[in-house]
């Protein structure tokens, strides 16, 4: 995501595919980004990796270096999970979403 915040509307809505993917594959998650994108909100609400939120990036080599160890792996998996859980549970949204068709008044976004 961008550093800078001049387009603080697709910061906050637009989210990186990538991480989907990522998160799938049970990888721990480099997350680089403007402190309020979607991405970084997503990134510290689940510790699912290592975070850059400043324009400096002269620790990219070590941070990637890092991330790779297979202690870090470990360590951020317990994480990778409880997000994957609880926002890309296909089973989860789809029953959510025929809960909602099925509803005579409008779902709210909970769970």
């Amino acid at each position: 995501m961008s550093f800078p915040d001049q387009e603080p509307r697709y910061n906050r809505f637009s989210f990186p595919t990538k991480f989907i993917t990522y998160l799938a594959a049970g990888l721990p998650i480099l997350s680089l980004g403007h402190p309020e994108s979607s991405l970084m909100k997503m990134t510290t609400a689940y510790q699912v990796g290592l975070q850059v939120a400043k324009t400096d990036l002269s620790e990219a080599t070590s941070l990637r270096i890092k991330i790779a160890l297979s202690e870090n792996k470990a360590k951020y998996l317990p994480e990778i999970l409880r997000c994957a859980r609880d926002h890309f549970d296909a089973e989860k949204m789809k029953a959510k979403l025929w809960r909602c068709f099925n509803a005579s008044r409008p779902c709210r976004n909970s769970s």
